[in-house]
């Protein structure tokens, strides 16, 4: 009796003590947490990298976050770009980032991809090759590989990241010299087999070290190949942690994964905007915008206070820079090029300089279309001076363009309907001034002859000297239609004249009155 009071006793002790402790949250009474979808689709490039990062800066405010998934399917893109984009998502703490690689994650989608915490595959969702071709393929083997090595070195560092996921995988995605082997060893300790990868050589070692534990190996890529992966080999592998049909199937694994209440998920849209940014950004496009800007900007000098060409080159060059601004690849230091170089070019046409003040603001504004196509001013890596090679070969093409266009726009646009009233080319009749002549000098009229502005000399115009109209320059100030004007000098048959205001109410004694367009007698 005294044992079997003992053991009741106890027993409701225990049952007390049970029923006091908090029952466990059943999964429906936790609350909801939000999972916030980004895409990233088609060629990554600067334009990506600046949109997706301010869509994670905005899906960080969202309240409840737990999830970020960034939904993949691109082909790749620019090294650079698709490099930042995996470092950002992998320094992001504040949440868990998964990556659903819907369609294709190749070349710079798999740094995005493994910069993510978590990676999902959709059915055919395929994922590696990721050496930027397009710049390595003209190379020659000794450079390709001083360029490969530091994109190894950042695939390996993304998957040593993350426990689990085999970092000479990682590293084959981008080096094709290396050859990867499936390896299921047995491993007698833990009474167990493993599945290591491992390259030529340490499979070579193992294969004579071990060869009673060595039960099965097959190579997945060959040297001379870029490893590539679909949903299934990633999971052997241990890159994929499950394969969801589509986000709605992915939720529910994350949700199970992760024993959370609800998750409520939203998408973060892309701005209208982006693709109008990416056409004017593309560099053919951008290079035809800087070469009608620069005709026009030459039109604008040569015929100044028209308007339509100031405009025109107000609107290409506001593009170019303008949307390279907006994606980060122009900064203060293009700005000021520019500006520097526009400088020069009108401090040409007042200050004849034997075109060196030209030549300086040309290359100015050509150093600013090169640094407009890069992120970085001076190139520090061997992949920045490729890209180095890359702006220039551009900047080349629209300089060239740029040459073609303005002997083009000098030689046929003139005489089209809609710019002949921009060019001053018709000969002033009679009524404009006794005598006058059909616009070219027979005798240079001597240095300090008097004449009156026929059109507005900014800096370029005509004169009427005697009874001849003149081309002319003024020097110094700009001189309008009526102000009386005095020869100091020639350049060519054209003459450079002074504004005389002191002229305007009363010529000197010993000139024709200008109000009758007359000169010095």
């Amino acid at each position: 009796m005294p044992v079997r009071a003992s053991l009741l006793c106890a027993s409701l002790a225990v049952t007390l003590a049970v029923a006091q402790e908090p029952a466990a949250e059943a999964p429906g009474d936790l609350p909801s947490e939000r999972i916030v979808v980004l895409s990233l689709t088609g060629e990554i490039d600067a334009l990506s990298e600046r949109v997706l990062e301010k869509q994670v800066a905005a899906a960080l405010e969202v309240e409840g976050l737990r999830f970020l998934v960034l939904e993949i399917d691109s082909p790749g893109g620019e090294l650079q770009a698709s490099r930042n984009i995996a470092f950002n998502l992998a320094n992001l703490e504040a949440v868990t980032t998964v990556a659903y690689v819907r369609g294709r994650a190749l070349s710079g989608a798999t740094f995005a991809a493994l910069g993510c915490d978590l990676i999902a595959f959709g059915p055919g969702g395929q994922m590696g090759d990721a050496m930027p071709l397009r710049v390595f393929q003209d190379l020659s083997v000794e450079v390709a590989e001083k360029l490969i090595s530091p994109v190894r070195a950042d695939l390996k560092f993304l998957a040593e990241k993350h426990a689990g996921y085999p970092a000479l995988c990682a590293e084959a995605m981008a080096d094709p010299a290396l050859t990867v082997h499936r390896v299921e060893l047995r491993d007698v300790e833990r009474g167990r087999v493993d599945v290591v990868w491992l390259d030529g050589e340490a499979f070579e070692q193992l294969r004579w070290s071990r060869p009673d534990d060595v039960l099965a190996e097959e190579v997945v890529c060959k040297a001379g190949e870029l490893l590539s992966v679909n949903a299934l080999q990633a999971q052997d592998m241990g890159f994929c942690a499950w394969v969801s049909r589509d986000l709605d199937e992915l939720t529910r694994q994350l949700q199970t994964e992760f024993s959370t209440g609800p998750l409520e998920r939203s998408r973060e849209s892309v701005p209208a905007w982006v693709d109008v940014v990416r056409l004017i950004t593309w560099w053919p496009v951008k290079s035809l915008l800087f070469v009608v800007g620069i005709v026009a900007l030459l039109f604008a000098f040569a015929t100044p206070g028209t308007g339509l060409p100031e405009v025109t080159a107000a609107v290409c060059l506001g593009l170019v820079y303008g949307g390279s601004y907006l994606i980060g690849l122009a900064d203060y230091v293009e700005v000021l090029l520019l500006l520097l170089g526009l400088g020069l070019l009108l401090a040409e046409l007042f200050t004849p300089s034997f075109g060196l003040l030209g030549l300086s603001g040309l290359g100015c504004l050509l150093a600013s279309l090169v640094l407009s196509y890069q992120t970085f001013v001076i190139p520090d890596t061997s992949f920045e001076w490729a890209t180095l090679e890359a702006s220039a070969a551009k900047t080349l093409f629209a300089a060239l363009l740029s040459f073609l266009g303005v002997f083009v726009a000098m030689r046929f646009l003139p005489n089209t309907r809609l710019l002949r009233g921009l060019v001053h080319q018709h000969t002033l009749s009679a009524g404009a001034g006794e005598g006058a002549a059909s616009g070219r000098l027979t005798t240079l009229a001597p240095e300090g002859a008097l004449g009156r502005a026929l059109t507005v000399l900014r800096p370029v115009g005509k004169v009427q000297i005697g009874e001849q109209v003149v081309g002319a320059v003024a020097e110094g100030d700009f001189v309008d239609p009526g102000d009386a004007v005095v020869v100091i000098g020639h350049r060519g048959s054209e003459a450079i004249v002074s504004r005389r205001p002191e002229v305007q109410a009363a010529p000197p004694p010993g000139a024709t009155a200008t109000d009758e367009g007359g000169g010095s007698a």
